[in-house]
């Protein structure tokens, strides 16, 4: 049986002390203990990770990042668009609302006849000739579509908006407000 190399060891009989051991026996040397930290107070030495690992973790990050962004996108930019196509639609519906209200304003201050339309630009001209001509401004990105009908009590103008839900809109007597183009 083997025995332990002569040392301080601490005392089997007084553990907060240190006695020593020669070899075969315990001696009548004693000396304070020096108390043995816990585990819990010990440092806990850094645990180095390797250049893989590292690379690892920052690919998964920059991947968890660009998924997220992703998913952002696939919500925002659907909800962008609509809101976009909804206020080329409020342009347009505004456009040809503020058309038929000047035409029919027309129509009645002359005796029921039907004005000509002659578009210039984002403007539109309604008129008969006698000097009393209406200049209507359509919304940025509309543009004036025609003037239909027989006189004053019926008729249908129409816009157009490339960027709305719709592309058309007119307003008639008929039907006052809708999507369209003064068609049958």
């Amino acid at each position: 049986m083997s025995t332990p190399p002569p040392n301080w060891y601490t005392d089997p009989a007084q553990p907060a002390h240190l006695r020593y051991w020669d070899g075969t026996q315990w001696t009548a040397h004693v000396a304070p203990g020096v108390p043995t930290p816990s585990a819990a107070a010990q440092p806990v030495a850094a645990s180095k990770m390797s250049g893989g690992t590292i690379a690892a973790i920052v690919i998964g990050a920059v991947a968890v990042i660009l998924i997220v962004i992703g998913i952002l996108a696939a919500i925002a930019i659907p909800v962008f668009l609509d809101q976009k196509k909804k206020e080329a639609d409020l342009a347009a519906r505004q456009s040809v609302t503020d058309l038929g209200v000047q035409i029919s304003a027309a129509a009645q201050d002359h005796a029921g006849l039907l004005p000509t339309a002659t578009a210039f630009g984002s403007a539109v001209q309604l008129g008969y000739g006698d000097g009393a001509d209406a200049l209507v401004l359509l919304q940025p990105t509309i543009s004036f579509g025609g003037l239909v009908g027989s006189d004053g009590d019926h008729w249908c103008v129409w816009v157009s908006s490339p960027n709305g839900t719709h592309t058309e809109y007119q307003y008639s007597t008929w039907g006052e407000l809708e999507p369209g183009s003064c068609g049958p």
